[in-house]
C-alpha cells in the first residue's frame, strides 16, 4: 500500500489498483496481469459512478412525457457529486478496506453512495455498495454503478436472463442461461435512442478481449441488472435519431441494485408498483476479479 496526499495505490502480484481521494474519490486505474482495464473519457470522471438515470423509453416519454419530465426537472441527468469521505485501512490478514462516501445532489433530493471495497492479496475486490435516496425524487429509474473500460474488452458473456434485453417487468421471455456476444450486439438500434440491453439476474460476467483475457464481476449475496454499451446513458438521452447516434471505443459496463420496469405507458398503464424502486436504502454486492 502507498499513499500520498492525493492518491492511494494497493498493489500485489499481477495487480494494482489506485484511487484519488481529494476531489471525487475516483478509481483512477485498475490493473490485471499489466492490462489497463478502464478507460478514461472527459465526460465519465468519476468511477465508478453512481448511476440514478437511464434515457428514457418510448414508454417513459408517452401518456404526457411523464417519468421524463419528472427526470429533466429534478436534473437526474445531471447530478453534482460530492466525496464526503474517504478511509482505509489494513486488516489483521493483509486484506486492505476502503471505505468511501459521495453523494449525487438533486434539485431537492440526493442519492448517498456508500462504497466499501475489501482487497486482497491475489487482487480480487469485494465491493459492497449501498444507495440512499433521501428528499424529495422523482421515480427513480435505476440506483447501480457504472464502470468505463478498455475498448479491447469488447467481448460480453453473462450467466442470467437474456440474450435479448429483459427487465423487471419483461423478463419471462428471457431464459436464464450463459450468453455470450459482442458489447455492439447488446444495444437494439430503436429509431430514436433509448435505454436498451439491460440483463436481469445476472449471476456473474466477463468482459474479455481476444486473448480472452479481462475482468469477472460475480454477484454476492444477491443477483444484479447489469448492461455493457458502447453508450453512456446521456449518449442516448441527448439524441433523437439513431441515424446520429454514434458508438464510443470504450465499454460502459453497468450494474444495478435496482432498476425501473417499463410499463406500459405508450398505450396502457405505467410501471406497476411493484415493479417501481422503492426510496429505501439498496444494496449491490459483487465481487470483481481477473
Amino acid at each position: 500500500m502507498e499513499e500520498d496526499d492525493k492518491s492511494l495505490l494497493i498493489s500485489g502480484r499481477g495487480f494494482s489498483v489506485q484511487w484519488e481521494k481529494k476531489v471525487n474519490g475516483s478509481m483512477t486505474s485498475l490493473i490485471y496481469k499489466n492490462k489497463e482495464m478502464l478507460a478514461h473519457s472527459d465526460d465519465f470522471p468519476v468511477q465508478p459512478v453512481t448511476q440514478v438515470f437511464r434515457a428514457p423509453t418510448d414508454n417513459d416519454k408517452s401518456f404526457g412525457n411523464w417519468l421524463a419530465k419528472d427526470w429533466k426537472l429534478h436534473g437526474m441527468d445531471h447530478p453534482q457529486i460530492n466525496l464526503e469521505s474517504f478511509h482505509h485501512e489494513k486488516r489483521a490478514d493483509g486484506a486492505v478496506i476502503v471505505r468511501i462516501q459521495t453523494s449525487n445532489l438533486y434539485k431537492e433530493g440526493k442519492v448517498v453512495t456508500t462504497s466499501v471495497y475489501t482487497v486482497f492479496s491475489d487482487g480480487t475486490i469485494d465491493l459492497k455498495t449501498t444507495f440512499l435516496p433521501q428528499g424529495v425524487l422523482p421515480e427513480l429509474p435505476r440506483l447501480g454503478l457504472a464502470f468505463c473500460l478498455a475498448p479491447a474488452y469488447n467481448t460480453f458473456t453473462w450467466y442470467g436472463r437474456g440474450p435479448q434485453d429483459n427487465y423487471p417487468d419483461r423478463k419471462t421471455s428471457a431464459a436464464t442461461g450463459l450468453w455470450k456476444g459482442t458489447v455492439a450486439e447488446q444495444y437494439i438500434h430503436y429509431p430514436r435512442p433509448q435505454d436498451s440491453g439491460n440483463k436481469e439476474e445476472v449471476q456473474f460476467l466477463t468482459l474479455t478481449d481476444k486473448q480472452n483475457k479481462g475482468i469477472r464481476v460475480d454477484a454476492v449475496e444477491d443477483v444484479f441488472s447489469a448492461s455493457a454499451l458502447h453508450y453512456t446513458a446521456q449518449d442516448l438521452y441527448k439524441e433523437t435519431h439513431d441515424c446520429n447516434l454514434k458508438p464510443r471505443p470504450e465499454i460502459i459496463l453497468s450494474m444495478d441494485a435496482a432498476v425501473l420496469g417499463l410499463g406500459n405507458s405508450s398505450c396502457g398503464p405505467g410501471v406497476l408498483k411493484k415493479y417501481a424502486i422503492e426510496k429505501k436504502e439498496h444494496t449491490l454486492h459483487i465481487r470483481i476479479s481477473k
